[in-house]
């Protein structure tokens, strides 16, 4: 998952008074891990398409198959987690429970899990402003818990994608994203969160 050729940096943040002196890493090492593979798309050998919309006030049109075929018009700067929920609502699914899939111009589908790989496909939008995703119901396979951690330190989530947890708290971790940022399981809510605050329970 992880390679040097994410996508373009988030701006630094500083670490709140609560974090007790242990600082988060800065988004942009997290971006770089979530990344797709750079050989999984190769906007040369793409058809020419329309410019890609770039205003954040810009509405795109996403088709999304999955019992049936829907559309939804939204903001070209949507989130994923915004994104996750709209399409779940449209569909009558519970959050968090469709895992959402696009098409690179290499023709595997690529599983959207972050706003960086969003943001990768978005740039790749057919006519400009259309977008085709597929959704499928997350298997149990892919909720598996690999180890239950204990948070050492207050955390508050600064970013949607982010998990909240207090000092005490159990969390299972689902997926390891990189050297400096976890995903896992806490009080009902799934997100990412710096390893540096947790422990082996």
């Amino acid at each position: 998952m992880m390679n040097g050729g994410g996508p373009r940096s988030l701006p630094r943040r500083n670490s709140p008074p609560y974090m007790n002196g242990r600082k988060a890493p800065t988004r942009d090492a997290k971006s770089s891990g979530m990344a797709p593979r750079a050989n999984q798309i190769s906007p040369s050998a793409s058809p020419a398409r329309s410019p890609t919309p770039t205003s954040p006030e810009t509405t795109i049109t996403i088709k999304v198959h999955y019992t049936s075929t829907r559309a939804v018009r939204v903001l070209y700067s949507i989130q994923f987690n915004q994104l996750s929920k709209i399409i779940c609502s449209k569909f009558g699914a519970q959050d968090g429970t469709l895992t959402l899939w696009y098409k690179p111009a290499s023709g595997e589908l690529e599983q959207i899990t972050s706003d960086a790989v969003l943001r990768t496909a978005i740039a790749d939008l057919e006519d400009g402003f259309r977008l085709t995703l597929w959704a499928y119901e997350k298997s149990e396979a892919q909720a598996t818990v690999i180890k239950e951690v204990m948070a050492v330190a207050d955390y508050t989530a600064q970013y949607e994608d982010e998990l909240t947890f207090r000092a005490g708290d159990k969390i299972k971790i689902t997926l390891e994203i990189n050297a400096d940022w976890y995903e896992g399981q806490c009080n009902g809510s799934t997100g990412i969160f710096p390893r540096s605050f947790i422990k082996d329970a």
